[in-house]
């Protein structure tokens, strides 16, 4: 008899024997587990609120709004000091699903400083006494960042910074002027080459504001930087294919630091076609300050139009006279008046001009309306100057132009 002939004539006993033998143990779908808790989450020493979401592992896929059976706290490794954090229940409407329970999870949270350069352990106990564990080492903050635009347009440019070890994100942040102000639009900022971000260059772009109809009050860069291998890119697509690193659990957790910059505005004058650089770091200096009516009182703000502010490096020529021949910062008032310019250098000498466009009289307007404030300033490294300005009126009459 070949062994296909026996096969069909045995076949339907050796099912049955199959089939019987199951009957006496009962498919188990769930193995032995070891895993307590899934943890995801991050400390983000720049954060003011540290958010831990904790769950615990789970045969079905519905959660409940019940208090966890979870202690969670947050010791600094070597100080000692445990802070307790605290549950919150956030509640999901379930994908697909219109009718039904939603999904609920749990968010521990502590408002407790996290400190750069300092390392954390997140642990969550069981009241059965059994633990998951996780030991988070926080980077230090960036030392520097720079920005520097290229040409003219002002659109395009890079984001460099020296110490590129673990910096995982760089975002730019548009903050949008009415009717569209709300939360700030996001892009992400990716490098034009693979090996950019690990020389530490990221290419930026202004150029998704233009997709807008609202104009841009401001604009920030964003960089994030991990105090350890981060689990990004076609390494790991998937939530489940996350690095793990708590024991007895599933999940990530993270420990950032967050570094954030404004994008400001960098010319020449005169005008040339060369790259604009601006250092952020201790050494550099920062400006702000608000502009008033100092004719009539208030804010500039109330006009149709903001206040313009420019910063001009001053250079010598040969005669000793003072050259408006460098680096030019320009920026324009808020809402409410208030300006503010950072990056500038130190030991340098700026010329300070402070105007407005409004025009007199209003309907058909020959002369300004403000004279132009000028000054002449220097600054020593890392200095935070409070500079208020009080334009006045070439015009006496307060009326609501």
């Amino acid at each position: 008899m070949t062994a296909l002939r026996f096969l069909r004539s045995a076949g339907p006993a050796l099912l049955m024997l199959i089939a019987s033998a199951s009957c006496d143990e009962p498919f188990q779908p769930f193995g032995e587990q070891t895993l307590i808790f899934s943890v995801y989450g991050y400390l983000d020493a720049s954060a003011d609120t540290q958010w831990v979401r904790v769950m615990p592992i789970r045969q079905s896929v519905l959660t409940s709004e019940e208090p966890l059976d979870a202690i969670v706290t947050l010791e600094k490794v070597g100080d000692g000091e445990v802070v307790l954090l605290r549950d919150s229940v956030f509640a999901f409407a379930r994908v697909g699903v219109e009718l039904g329970a939603p999904t609920f999870v749990h968010n521990f949270w502590t408002t407790e400083d996290v400190e750069p350069g300092a390392t954390y352990r997140l642990t969550v106990t069981r009241s059965d006494g059994a633990s998951s564990m996780s030991t988070v080492p926080i980077p230090t903050e960036l030392p520097s960042v720079y920005v520097r635009m290229d040409g003219d347009s002002q659109t395009v440019g890079y984001v460099s910074f020296e110490e590129v070890e673990n910096v995982v994100m760089v975002h730019v942040l548009h903050y949008m002027l009415q009717p569209c102000a709300g939360p700030p639009v996001v892009a992400v900022a990716q490098p034009l080459l693979g090996s950019d971000l690990e020389l530490g260059r990221v290419s930026i772009s202004r150029t998704v504001a233009d997709l807008f109809p609202c104009p841009v009050e401001r604009q920030e860069i964003r960089i994030v930087r991990s105090g350890s291998i981060w689990p990004s890119g076609i390494e790991f697509p998937s939530l489940l294919l996350l690095p793990p690193n708590v024991e007895n659990a599933v999940g990530f957790l993270g420990g950032v630091v967050t570094t954030t910059v404004p994008w400001e505005h960098c010319t020449w004058l005169p005008a040339r076609s060369l790259p604009c650089f601006m250092t952020y770091d201790s050494r550099s200096v920062t400006v702000a300050g608000t502009v008033t009516d100092g004719t009539c009182g208030g804010p500039i703000s109330r006009m149709s139009a903001p206040a313009d502010i420019r910063l001009t490096e001053l250079n010598w020529g040969w005669d000793g006279e003072a050259l408006e021949t460098g680096q030019s910062r320009i920026t324009s008032t808020d809402g409410n008046g208030a300006y503010r310019v950072s990056g500038l250098h130190s030991f340098k000498y700026y010329a300070l001009s402070v105007s407005h466009p409004a025009g007199w009289p209003p309907d058909r307007p020959v002369m300004p309306v403000y004279v132009e404030h000028e000054d002449t300033l220097w600054f020593s490294p890392g200095e935070h100057v409070t500079l208020d300005v009080a334009l006045q009126r070439q015009i006496g009459v307060c009326d609501n132009l």
